[in-house]
């Protein structure tokens, strides 16, 4: 199973990419999606949507250790950064 990190999944482009991700007719349907959010955005509820392929990881990509902790710890095949400051 191919596993799939994504940076800025709380925001419009990557929330609507990660519930892309996790449709049945997605061109990944067996992936696991690790979706980061820095820890004091909104809750990811309505990301999930029920789906026990998403991993909602919480991460403040300005800290570097933590970060290469996660991609470390979830050994991703590929990397969506679509995070942005607003």
């Amino acid at each position: 199973m191919s596993v799939i990190l994504v940076t800025g999944s709380t925001g419009f482009v990557g929330s609507h990419l990660v519930r892309h991700l996790t449709l049945r007719e997605s061109p990944y349907p067996e992936a696991r999606v690790v979706a980061l959010r820095r820890s004091w955005r909104s809750p990811m509820d309505a990301l999930q949507l029920g789906c026990n392929r998403i991993d909602v990881v919480d991460c403040d990509l300005t800290d570097a250790h933590g970060t290469l902790d996660v991609i470390e710890y979830t050994h991703p095949d590929v990397i969506v950064h679509l995070a942005a400051q607003s």
